[in-house]
């Protein structure tokens, strides 16, 4: 995939050593005209503070030059760095690259983008997106108290980005550059990568040896699984996902609309992956087994409502939902430290995930398609 990266400018590891020149080469990616005068570093956030999970964060104002667009965003937040993990670094590529080219063209609820530059070798980067508190954003997770029109406001966001890209020539055309589920160096580094952080939290916290231990499985064959489900997947209609889609990846407005964050994993690939992941995580256990049938009709309707010509029945939704469930498991909360999001909001995730896993067999599902 062709990063958004300039390979003649260097990029600072330090925050503290950014410049206003540097900057103005950041926002240059998505804005030419602009120019940086002058910034203010207003916080700054590192991993293992409290929600800080895969990237290093700041907040900061920047000052324009004379003929910016008057709706630039001026505060901004910045996601930057966190270590030099080779992992990372497809990361924070692949979502640099969602929001430089093709953010613009999305008529989604998503933090608006000032700029973005990566190195995905280095893990080296800079992205600049609108700060949402300004707007009066609140952020839900697996702790919130979050009803069932909260789930349907982000399943409307995704039925959007979905139903924009549903099969799609653009796919095989203008976005072949997009990675996919079974394609590109992020498939190649999380094939690789998860069972190794999987195995590091099992020897680390009893509760994920507790969780792993009801799996009746292997690594090994809980990665052969996620192979299989990834083939899968492909063969249905294809699509951009958003890729991690779990409750703690969206924000809400005052309005009531909700939108979409953190496109690290974006990728094309099946509709039921993010439809699937935010209802495991979206409201308790019980609140989802009360609710999933009717949050998964209400988003095939909205994708219909969006253009779709042909969406899947209920039933054919329904059966590829409880074989997606493995993947919220498996690659969705095993391979996360607690560190990331702190011990008990890890622990309510792994819980809801487990317990739908349990609940629809996923795991004898997705194993059935390896015999």
């Amino acid at each position: 995939m062709s990063q958004p990266t300039s390979p003649k400018l260097s990029i600072p590891e330090d925050y503290r050593d950014l410049t206003s020149d540097f900057l103005t080469q950041v926002v240059r990616t998505c804005h030419p005209r602009v120019t940086v005068e002058a910034f203010e570093v207003i916080e700054a956030k590192h991993f293992g503070e409290i929600m800080v999970s895969t990237s290093d964060r700041l907040k900061m104002r920047l000052t324009y030059g004379p003929g910016a667009p008057e709706t630039l965003p001026t505060q901004v937040c910045i996601k930057m760095k966190r270590s030099r993990d080779a992992v990372l670094g497809e990361l924070y590529a692949n979502e640099t690259a969602f929001y430089v080219r093709l953010r613009s063209s999305l008529d989604i609820e998503a933090p608006a983008v000032v700029g973005g530059i990566c190195d995905s070798q280095s893990a080296l980067y800079y992205l600049l997106l609108e700060d949402l508190s300004l707007r009066g954003a609140t952020f839900p997770n697996a702790l919130s108290q979050n009803s069932l029109r909260d789930v349907q406001a982000v399943l409307d966001e995704f039925a959007k980005l979905h139903a924009k890209f549903w099969d799609s020539p653009q796919l095989h055309s203008n976005l072949s550059w997009y990675q996919s589920h079974i394609t590109g160096p992020l498939s190649e580094q999380l094939y690789n990568h998860v069972p190794v952080a999987i195995q590091e939290n099992l020897d680390t916290y009893e509760f994920f040896r507790d969780i792993f231990g009801q799996l009746n499985a292997s690594l090994l064959r809980m990665r052969d699984g996620y192979r299989a489900l990834q083939e899968h997947q492909a063969r249905l209609p294809q699509t951009i996902l958003h890729g991690d889609g779990h409750i703690g990846n969206s924000y809400l407005l005052p309005t009531g609309q909700a939108g979409l964050l953190d496109f690290q994993l974006s990728v094309k690939g099946a509709w039921i992956h993010d439809a699937s992941y935010l209802i495991v995580t979206g409201l308790p256990v019980e609140g989802r087994r009360q609710h999933e049938r009717e949050l998964l009709a209400y988003y095939l309707d909205r994708l219909e409502a969006n253009g779709v010509s042909n969406p899947p029945t209920l039933e054919e939704a329904w059966e590829e939902y409880r074989k997606a469930i493995y993947w919220t498991l498996y690659l969705g909360w095993l391979p996360t430290d607690a560190v990331n999001y702190g011990e008990t909001l890890t622990k309510e995730n792994l819980k809801r995930t487990s317990t739908a896993f349990a609940d629809h067999d996923s795991g004898g599902r997705v194993f059935s398609l390896l015999d």
